[in-house]
């Protein structure tokens, strides 16, 4: 739902600010450029994840393992999850939505467009990771909040802001979202097996 709620919302900003979709990032600009970058960056990631999942592991108390029972039915559904819809739906809301809205605002008010570029990308940054903070409204309390989750999504969301500055696509940083989404969850599942 979130992402054909932020889509109609494109959908209506387009039409009211007179720009094409192209320029909210649905086109398949440098296609090539970020299906590399995504491969290396996925690619060095897990390295990353599998070394900071074992540290973590042996150093503390905390869990590095997946967080429900292994089986078939849940890995399977979960991984597709992780590789299909969240990354695409997220990517559509805190890239596609944001980062072009605050471009218009931040051009005007910065007027260097590199700058502008770094407000945005920090914008879209800081929304996307605070939206990783689970809480309840009433009684105000937060349910979950994971430091290393949130310093990832501060990685992972000025890298996915930087390959849409790059490509000019979404689509870049959709699969780039979904796959670093898949290696998590595949580190997980290595974590779980060998703990």
């Amino acid at each position: 739902y979130q992402a054909i709620i932020a889509f109609a919302v494109i959908a209506v900003l387009s039409l009211l600010l007179q720009k094409p979709l192209s320029s909210f990032g649905f086109n398949t600009n440098n296609w090539p450029v970020a299906v590399l970058s995504v491969l290396i960056f996925s690619a060095v990631w897990f390295v990353v994840q599998m070394v900071a999942s074992i540290v973590v592991s042996r150093v503390t108390s905390l869990d590095t393992t997946l967080g429900y029972p292994l089986t078939a039915r849940n890995f399977i559904g979960n991984f597709l999850f992780e590789l299909l819809l969240s990354g695409t739906s997220e990517e559509i809301l805190f890239r596609a939505m944001t980062i072009p809205l605050m471009m218009m605002v931040f051009q005007k008010l910065i007027h260097c467009e590199s700058l502008a570029w770094g407000a945005a990308i920090a914008v879209s940054t800081l929304v996307f990771t605070l939206a990783h903070i689970n809480f309840n409204l009433y009684p105000f309390r937060i349910t979950n909040f994971n430091l290393a989750q949130l310093i990832t999504c501060v990685i992972f969301g000025v890298y996915y802001g930087l390959l849409m500055k790059k490509t000019g696509s979404i689509l870049g940083p959709i699969l780039a979202h979904n796959l670093l989404n898949g290696v998590i969850t595949f580190s997980s599942l290595i974590m779980t097996i060998v703990l």
